[in-house]
């Protein structure tokens, strides 16, 4: 039962991910990121949609070394904080859907995003912590076009 409700959850946070794309800005990323234990890197792709102050990002992990295979993201942002003309603060709560080792899992996301803006071009540093069967403290980098 436990295992409906977040898969439920899970496809009610992609609906609402998908209405707000429709109306709002697109903008893509790719990044890079680190797992707490320090072994497992991964290459990350990005989409973000909607407004400044409030925004959906979803991300598409790839995972490098053997064990995890790959996870989706989807998270919304609320903009905290302007810290100087051109760098953000942001606050997250999302979903979490990692294949490894030939299982499933849905977890939960907690974290913050750092961003430095440039003229259409951005720089995030992202730390977050993974609340699921596979607990993790998850570091991700890169750009946004």
């Amino acid at each position: 039962m436990k295992s409906h409700s977040f898969s439920v959850l899970f496809i009610l946070m992609i609906c609402l991910f998908c209405s707000i794309g429709s109306s709002a800005q697109i903008k893509l990323g790719l990044g890079a990121g680190l797992i707490s234990d320090g072994s497992t890197a991964f290459l990350q792709g990005r989409v973000e949609m909607g407004p400044r102050s409030f925004k959906m990002a979803g991300a598409f992990n790839l995972f490098l070394e053997a064990g995890a295979d790959w996870a989706v993201d989807i998270d919304g942002h609320y903009k905290v904080a302007d810290i100087g003309d051109d760098i953000f603060l942001d606050v997250f709560p999302g979903l979490n859907l990692l294949k490894a080792n030939d299982d499933t899992d849905i977890g939960v996301n907690l974290g913050g995003t750092l961003r430095i803006e440039t003229n259409r071009n951005a720089i995030f540093i992202e730390p977050k912590y993974t609340i699921g069967t596979y607990d993790s403290f998850v570091i991700t980098g890169g750009f946004i076009f």
